[in-house]
């Protein structure tokens, strides 16, 4: 017989429904431990996300993008939430009848480490075949900011072929020829395996990215000057690119994805280093979300491109090679009090 009463913490809640009832509560598409559903936060034609046990716990997957989510984190990302408004939507919509809060200190679900629940039970391994930067080449990517001393500093390359193993799909060792449009961004080795990102612009959306990365990846850390006034955090790597262009030095980072955050000790190193932090994410409805969310948790502002404007600072500089980009963005940073 379950407590009728006691304080809002994770403990009393996994005392009295499991990680499985609030799958099965907040997930449009969850059926069954295991099986393949449709991803729960974008669109996803071919189902590609499960829910399955892994070290100690339950964790939705989506193979479309990176790093897995416990229960806490799905209703977090699902509804925006902090992770006091977790706790508390649960309680009510399963009439538990907890009340307070009976700590400050809620260990691995904290609201501080959303999203950094790492997912290796199927290795992915990426092998590469280089060559060297031809025009097409240079004229995509300076159409999207980048130029070629940018792409070499970092390390995106493009690429004529590369191996895929997939333990998930049963792949060992396949070989795919790339288009004249293909490219890898190569970060490190981490749990034995390369990391990197492999992009093919010219491909539909649901195929432009393959990866391997986890969530110790932080893209562009390693670029960034050891201090500096201030430091955007996009959705991005391809993002970060005008920052750059317009400051002549790296001076953005991205997580893995929009829906995701840094880890936090690289977030509170960033703190130390620069003064001024301002999210600058899509201006769709999912960007302005997380933008929104992020921004309440850290404590930071953040900036999205105008509502009827291009979608993410890449497409704007797209437009006219940056000048409206530039004009807004200084503009922004004018309102929020930034002096540079």
């Amino acid at each position: 017989m379950f407590k009728t009463n006691g304080l809002l913490t994770i403990e009393n809640i996994l005392e009295r429904v499991s990680p499985l009832d609030i799958y099965k509560k907040y997930s449009k598409y969850f059926q069954k431990i295991g099986k393949h559903f449709k991803a729960e936060f974008r669109n996803d034609p071919n189902p590609s996300a499960v829910i399955s046990y892994f070290n100690g716990t339950y964790l939705y997957k989506d193979f479309g993008e990176d790093g897995a989510l416990n229960c806490f984190q799905f209703v977090s990302r699902k509804y925006g939430l902090t992770f006091k408004e977790v706790l508390e939507k649960i309680n009510i919509d399963f009439n538990l009848y907890l009340r307070g809060s009976g700590s400050n200190n809620y260990t691995k679900y904290s609201e501080q480490q959303i999203h950094t629940v790492e997912y290796e039970d199927y290795k992915t391994i990426l092998t590469i075949k280089k060559r060297e930067l031809l025009q097409h080449d240079l004229e995509w990517w300076g159409s999207q900011s980048w130029a070629e001393n940018m792409l070499i500093k970092a390390n995106i390359n493009p690429i004529s072929y590369f191996r895929l193993t997939s333990e998930k799909k049963n792949i060992y060792e396949k070989l795919y020829v790339c288009d004249d449009y293909s490219y890898s961004m190569d970060y490190y080795w981490h749990n034995g395996i390369f990391r990197r990102k492999l992009y093919f612009p010219q491909k539909p959306s649901y195929r432009k990215w393959l990866s391997n990365v986890d969530n110790t990846i932080v893209q562009g850390w390693d670029l960034l000057p050891k201090s500096g006034d201030i430091c955007f955090i996009t959705s991005s790597f391809k993002d970060t690119g005008p920052f750059w262009r317009i400051y002549n030095k790296p001076i953005a980072i991205a997580p893995n994805n929009e829906g995701s955050w840094i880890p936090d000790k690289v977030f509170y190193k960033l703190k130390k280093r620069y003064p001024n932090l301002v999210i600058y994410f899509d201006n769709d409805e999912a960007g302005i979300k997380y933008a929104k969310k992020f921004s309440q948790i850290y404590q930071i502002p953040y900036i999205h491109n105008p509502l009827r404007a291009p979608k993410d600072p890449t497409d704007m500089w797209y437009k006219d090679g940056g000048r409206e980009f530039n004009f807004y963005l200084q503009n922004q940073l004018t309102d929020l009090k930034i002096k540079l």
